[in-house]
């Protein structure tokens, strides 16, 4: 009796399989959002509001930052380039292109709770962009335009400390430099790569590595979960990371290990599909020939 019930158990594993590989194939992905909404990016462990000036498809988008979530305190980042998750396996990717007014108005602002704001690239800002930020606040930016541009928008010369970056790292590929499975990581959030990396990812550790070795240093994990070459390399050639990469010194790519699950799979359900056809008379045939 050990063969039949092993029978219908493949089979519907079989049934399954192919069921899981059909609603990926067909199921419609969430639209990306369009010109004018919000998207909120998560990575620097604080929830930064932008808003979309030109939008992301298969391509790089736009945003600009416009406001920060009330309990902001500590040092504020504000990245070069941004990815947020329109679903899984869905990122999104803006370059970060200005600050809008009265990004850093509000009551954390004002009250000094905000000690720092490190800026990456060069970006464009509203002259009321810092209206009621507390004059405590310093800046931290990585070219001298970048101070320019604060100073027109009234902000002191001796509260911006401009440190050219000696290492930016970016980070591609899948669950693995996202850092699935470790135990800061969310498994049930499937949009959890827009979140922190885990601190001993090895991105993170790299990363650590690179700060601590060569001084003033930027992290940017671009991994996907679920991702394949040919997903990366499609976004790539679409520039989908220009920004991210236009002054990058460092890149790691770790990606391939789903395109050989997904062969994997097919071998799977090719070899059960034989099974799946068998009726209770075969598989009684079978087992009395195997006892």
């Amino acid at each position: 009796m050990a063969g039949r019930s092993i029978m219908p158990s493949a089979r519907r594993i079989a049934v399954g399989i192919l069921a899981a590989t059909l609603v990926l194939a067909f199921c419609p992905l969430q639209a990306f959002a369009a010109a004018g909404d919000t998207v909120v990016h998560k990575k620097s462990g604080m929830d930064m509001s932008y808003t979309i000036v030109r939008d992301a498809g298969a391509a790089q988008g736009a945003v600009v930052l416009a406001g920060l979530p009330e309990g902001a305190a500590g040092i504020v980042a504000v990245p070069a380039s941004i990815m947020v998750m329109e679903a899984w396996e869905d990122p999104a990717t803006y370059a970060v292109e200005g600050i809008a007014a009265g990004a850093f108005s509000g009551a954390a602002a004002a009250s000094g709770a905000v000690e720092r704001i490190d800026i990456e690239g060069v970006l464009d800002v509203d002259p009321a962009a810092f209206a009621g930020l507390a004059d405590t606040t310093t800046f931290t930016v990585r070219d001298a335009a970048m101070v320019e541009r604060l100073m027109a928008a009234g902000i002191a010369k001796e509260r911006i400390a401009c440190e050219p970056l000696l290492t930016k790292y970016v980070a591609f590929g899948d669950s693995i430099a996202a850092g699935y499975a470790l135990p800061e990581y969310d498994n049930s959030d499937q949009c959890y790569d827009q979140e922190p990396t885990p601190s001993d990812a090895f991105v993170s550790l790299v990363g650590a590595h690179f700060a601590d070795a060569f001084g003033p240093s930027v992290t940017d994990n671009l991994a996907a979960s679920g991702w394949t070459s040919t997903q990366l390399l499609d976004a790539l050639q679409a520039g989908a990371y220009d920004a991210a990469l236009a002054d990058a010194t460092a890149v790691s790519v770790t990606i391939g290990s789903n395109d050989l699950l997904g062969r994997f799979i097919e071998i799977i359900a090719e070899a059960l599909e034989p099974i799946s056809d068998l009726s209770d008379a075969d598989i009684a045939q079978i087992e009395a020939a195997l006892a």
